[in-house]
């Protein structure tokens, strides 16, 4: 085995074991005694719905 082979095989290795702490692991879901932490504070409208007040100016 030649030296950059070696290397190349060397940093395969290292590339495949940092890939593999990407993952997500557990469920997606909060707990269930805590889901109150996880939600927004309020409703928010459609973006769609939303329209920009008129200005003064505009008129």
């Amino acid at each position: 085995m030649t030296k950059l082979s070696r290397s190349a095989l060397l940093l395969a290795l290292l590339a495949a074991l940092s890939l593999t702490a990407c993952g997500k692991k557990g469920s997606i879901n909060p707990p269930e005694d805590r889901e109150e932490a996880f939600t927004y504070p309020k409703t928010y409208p459609k973006p769609s719905t939303v329209v920009p007040p008129r200005k003064p100016e505009d008129d």
